[in-house]
């Protein structure tokens, strides 16, 4: 089992801060609005510099339900002995994850638009040794635009997020153009995903503990050349260009090929999930918009009629 460690995200959100953001948007406050009543996220801002801790995982697990064993996204995520809560977003139930890509001016091992965070970690109870979690891409890329502060329709710079997995039994020394199309990555646009739709994201060997690279660019960027290093892809960008500065959002959800016996599968898929990227914009604006999906949305009332009586002729 291979273990890389996470890096540095200087200038962006520190551990404390972190936590406590985790806890507010995780745990909400009733709130009284239009005569409605709701849920609404604590969110606070006090202005300071803060970071995300340097390394965090999505916490993966198996548990047995009525309809047999299914693979589990926990409501938090890990750092060391670390855990905080993750929100939900209030429209699908999904959990949010959030990340932050590298900056030119705060970048992350000397690469911008990059993350390897969150990484994902499972015990050696969940699944058996040389079973394999994918992942699958799911839904296109979102995108909040911190001008107008809402979730755009189009990215006009045609922005992609791509996440780089793992190489499935049978691909590396198969065909050339099958190792191209895999190395290629999993590609968000908004208009869909493109390259593997599923991916390998680790083989299990004593639990799992893996980081894949996630990158951001615009049309005319590049994300990286990559070389292979046994079953993980690694490599360095290149030219992602410009991509807009904002939040991207981007769906997916675990998976396992094993099989019980032939047709039949031993772990049922986990339910979707959502990571949320912060790309150049400041922590108050990446508040705004983690707000705005886990937030009940104010609902305008119309105003009643007074009651009367109709008189008619």
């Amino acid at each position: 089992m291979e273990i890389r460690k996470g890096v540095s995200m200087s200038s962006l959100l520190s551990k404390s801060r972190f936590k406590e953001l985790c806890t507010r948007l995780g745990k909400p406050q009733l709130s009284l609005s239009f005569g409605i009543l709701f849920f609404m996220p604590l969110i606070e801002v006090h202005g300071q510099s803060v970071n995300l801790p340097s390394h965090f995982d999505v916490d993966v697990t198996v548990r047995q339900t009525p309809q047999g064993a299914q693979l589990f996204i926990n409501q938090h995520i890990v750092d060391g002995n670390d855990v905080y809560p993750l929100p939900v977003d209030y429209d699908t139930r999904h959990l949010l994850v959030p990340s932050v890509f590298g900056t030119p001016d705060a970048p992350v091992n000397d690469i911008p638009h990059k993350t390897d965070d969150p990484g994902w970690l499972m015990s050696a109870s969940d699944m058996l040794d040389d079973e394999i979690l994918w992942f699958r891409a799911l839904g296109e890329l979102r995108y909040w635009s911190p001008d107008t502060q809402s979730w755009e329709t189009e990215l006009t710079g045609g922005e992609q997020v791509i996440l780089y997995g793992g190489l499935p039994p049978g691909v590396l020394f198969g065909d050339p153009e099958e190792l191209a199309f895999w190395q290629s990555g999993t590609q968000w646009s908004q208009q869909g995903v493109e390259g593997p739709t599923e991916s390998v994201i680790e083989y299990v060997n004593g639990g799992i503990h893996a980081h894949l690279d996630f990158c951001v660019k615009d049309s005319e960027g590049t994300c990286v050349s990559f070389t292979r290093r046994g079953r993980r892809l690694t490599g360095g960008i290149s030219d992602t260009g410009n991509p807009q500065p904002g939040a991207y959002l981007i769906e997916m959800q675990m998976f396992s090929t094993a099989e019980v016996e032939s047709g039949v599968k031993k772990y049922r898929d986990s339910e979707p999930f959502f990571i949320i990227f912060r790309q150049g914009i400041s922590e108050e604006e990446f508040l705004l918009a983690q707000q705005s999906l886990v937030s009940v949305p104010q609902i305008e009332t119309q105003p009643v009629p007074a009651a009367g009586i109709l008189i008619m002729n």
